[in-house]
């Protein structure tokens, strides 16, 4: 199989992304989205935590979906907030809050843009550092009917929350009013996130064929005798030479009975001659996740009750992509494959009775 297309270059570098991926323009239209969908209030979406591996060693840092899709930003110790402003949105608000400028933070862990050099990168109105972010917080929270979060995704966000709507609270004597409801911010976000524009779609299928060049490479490595994890190390180094620097979930290479433990990810038994193979795997790129699951033979040749089975699982394939189109229930797909199979059993005998 050929190389999957030339990908983005200095996409991140540690936690910054130095490049934007997508116009800032992209990044407002979405923000102007949400701030119509929300008609009125005030949404804080914070940046995901880091998490400590062990000692004073950290996970790679992944950021917060969500907060990505509306900003492009990638850095840690991060929040956006959106405040509605009036019916018309003329006095709507985006602001930033991150980590100030650090030179010798900086050294040690890499670009930070700053409060000021993110306004003018990603297109705010404003950005503050985030030690800030509980004071102004109080000020921009007063007079807000709604307050739009994430909530339950962090017990301490919500605590937080919580705490500084009743600072808010304690103005009322001054004629300032807390927020009377709490919505979650996601039930607005996840429907926007169902329809890709133009620049998700082509991230997406630079994601997925990332992930079938390294399936192609994985197939054309794997011999008997080899360990599942030798497999695996084939599929994470041509993810990562191509920009999808870690997989979308941890990787199942599972050989033989392996592969009936559906989330198996122990990848550490030796292949036998005669099993098959089961990968599924997708490299993630710019954010994006690609998804692929196939089996095939350890040693190149399918035997003949293999291959009935994998026609039979390739053809219910093709019955569910054929149904997954628009107008379609989104369960014809999985209806139509049911389908396929249960006739393809009863065909070879495993199973018996009719497939309705």
């Amino acid at each position: 199989m050929s190389a999957p297309p030339n990908v983005l270059t200095n996409w991140m570098h540690n936690y910054a992304m130095t490049t934007a991926l997508f116009d800032p323009a992209i990044y407002a239209k979405r923000r102007a989205t949400l701030l119509n969908k929300m008609q009125s209030g005030i949404a804080i979406i914070p940046a995901a935590a880091e998490v400590v591996r062990n000692g004073d060693a950290h996970y790679a840092y992944r950021f917060d979906s969500n907060l990505y899709y509306l900003t492009g930003f990638t850095e840690p110790e991060a929040a956006l907030v959106l405040v509605a402003g009036q019916k018309d949105h003329s006095a709507a608000q985006a602001i930033l809050f991150c980590r100030e400028k650090n030179p010798e933070r900086e050294i040690w862990d890499g670009h930070r843009f700053g409060p000021d050099a993110a306004r003018e990168k990603f297109g705010f109105d404003a950005a503050y550092p985030i030690a800030q972010l509980d004071e102004k917080l109080i000020e921009l929270m007063g007079d807000q009917p709604v307050l739009f979060h994430p909530l339950g995704a962090s017990a301490d966000w919500d605590a937080r929350l919580i705490r500084l709507r009743a600072a808010v609270q304690e103005k009322s004597r001054s004629g300032i009013c807390a927020p009377d409801e709490m919505h979650d911010v996601r039930r607005l976000l996840n429907e926007m996130r169902l329809f890709k524009d133009d620049h998700e779609l082509a991230i997406m299928r630079r994601a997925a064929a990332i992930s079938t060049a390294a399936h192609c490479r994985a197939m054309r490595f794997t011999r008997p005798d080899q360990f599942e994890y030798q497999v695996e190390a084939e599929l994470l180094h041509e993810f990562c030479r191509h920009g999808a620097r870690d997989p979308a979930y941890p990787s199942i290479v599972a050989g033989g009975g392996n592969a009936c433990t559906l989330h198996y990810v122990g990848n550490d038994a030796r292949l036998k001659d005669g099993d098959l193979l089961l990968i599924d795997a997708g490299g993630e790129f710019a954010g994006y996740a690609s998804d692929i699951t196939r089996t095939f033979p350890v040693n190149g040749r399918f035997s003949a009750a293999q291959k009935d089975v994998y026609e039979i699982v390739l053809a219910a394939q093709a019955a569910a992509i054929s149904r997954a189109s628009p107008g379609h229930h989104w369960n014809a797909p999985h209806e139509a494959a049911l389908r396929v199979l249960a006739q393809g059993f009863i065909d070879l005998k495993l199973c018996h009775g009719t497939v309705d």
